[in-house]
């Protein structure tokens, strides 16, 4: 299903559209560099991608229209090198603040604030918003949280057809393992902008080297561990991917993707997709169809040890 842009529209058309109940949706990601192969948009074209998707596989369920707010081009914590623009975190929370001020006053009855871009005070600033649209009574959710969640406690038999497409036994061996760790322009994104964009992926893509190997902080392996034998396990997962973010992030020169972009391929990207589909379209049904509560976003503790973002 095609988006309307409400911001094109005639105001007294896009408040009649909004009047229908139909989510209104905003939004937020950073032009950022997802390595030589993908376009600095990639965020931005995988979060408009997968709510067509979504409202395509409702389509019969529902008749809302795909309804879009804004398309806002600002994220915190985003790869900083060729074209990036950068925010920090309370840049971002007033954006999203501001955004969702509009939202309102357009008359939404319902909202999603929607990211690709899983950085950790990114999302929580989203998650502000969610709670300002729903103290005003407006039903609102985050899709982004249901799918690092996924990826926290990433399970390989959700996402074994789309590994098994890598022909090299080692390699797909090794991200049976590890795939939650191909977290940015890698097998993963590129497999899905292969599916959803593949004319934004560049045609020898498949030359692209592997990302270095990341040596993670032997320390923070450690404390993670304590927190396993102590039975935190949620934490202990959160500390990990935090702990490979953080290595990867200090790689210099970056390379801006993680992963191996090469093994990917548009049948993974298929599979990627329907995954993340299935994981937004039963959060959307839960939350808006039986008032289920969703997922909370993953790492909230760097918010305070980070004194709100100001320490990075």
């Amino acid at each position: 299903m095609e988006p309307i842009f409400l911001s094109e529209l005639p105001n007294r058309e896009a408040q009649r559209l909004v009047q229908s109940g139909a989510p209104v949706v905003a939004t937020f990601n950073p032009v950022e560099y997802h390595g030589p192969h993908l376009p600095l948009d990639t965020d931005t074209l995988l979060s408009i991608s997968a709510l067509k998707a979504v409202f395509e596989r409702l389509r019969g369920r529902s008749e809302w229209p795909f309804l879009i707010h804004s398309v806002v081009r600002a994220g915190c914590g985003a790869v900083p090198s060729h074209g990036t623009t950068q925010h920090n975190y309370r840049q971002v929370r007033k954006i999203v603040m501001n955004t969702c001020e509009g939202i309102r006053d357009l008359g939404a009855k319902r909202a999603i604030l929607m990211t690709f871009h899983g950085e950790p005070l990114h999302n929580l600033a989203i998650e502000d918003g969610v709670k300002l649209l729903q103290s005003w009574g407006i039903k609102a959710f985050a899709p982004m949280n249901v799918v690092m969640n996924e990826a926290l406690h990433y399970q390989p038999v959700n996402y074994k057809e789309a590994i098994d497409t890598i022909q090299d036994l080692t390699l797909r061996e090794y991200y049976r393992d590890y795939l939650m760790a191909d977290f940015h322009g890698g097998f993963f994104e590129t497999s899905l902008m292969l599916h959803w964009n593949p004319k934004t992926v560049e045609t020898d893509y498949a030359q692209v080297p592997p990302c270095p190997p990341v040596k993670n902080s032997a320390f923070l392996l450690q404390i993670s561990r304590i927190f396993r034998e102590f039975g935190w396990d949620h934490l202990a997962r959160e500390l990990d991917f935090a702990n490979y973010g953080l290595t990867w992030y200090k790689i210099s020169p970056t390379p801006g993707y993680t992963g191996n972009p090469g093994l990917a391929n548009e049948t993974a990207g298929r599979i990627f997709a329907e995954r993340t589909t299935d994981l937004i379209v039963k959060a959307w049904l839960d939350y808006f169809e039986h008032g289920v509560a969703n997922p909370r976003p993953v790492l909230r503790w760097v918010r305070p040890l980070t004194l709100q973002g100001r320490l990075i």
